[in-house]
């Protein structure tokens, strides 16, 4: 799945909640693929190296599991959870 295949994601006018909350939907979707395609890439990077993004991440994530419309959220969510643990604890 393309993530804004008509637009980009990484210009600077595109706020970064809605950044935030494209990521929380990519990471509560671990079914399907996804390609994010920009032409700043230093922006997106400087987002996935910022604490605060990782947090409102994780915010959104929280969001849309308590919603009722997303059922497989919360699972999802914890199984998150279990790899970023995992995967930091190799990376130290």
């Amino acid at each position: 799945m393309f993530v804004n295949s008509m637009s980009d994601i990484g210009h600077a006018r595109v706020p970064t909640e809605f950044v935030a909350r494209a990521f929380a939907t990519m990471a509560l979707a671990p079914q399907h693929q996804f390609q994010v395609l920009t032409k700043r890439p230093r922006r997106l990077r400087r987002l996935l190296e910022s604490q605060k993004f990782v947090d409102a991440v994780w915010t959104e994530m929280e969001r849309l599991s308590e919603d009722g419309a997303v059922p497989l959220a919360r699972p999802v969510r914890e199984d998150v959870r279990k790899r970023v643990a995992n995967w930091n604890a190799l990376s130290s």
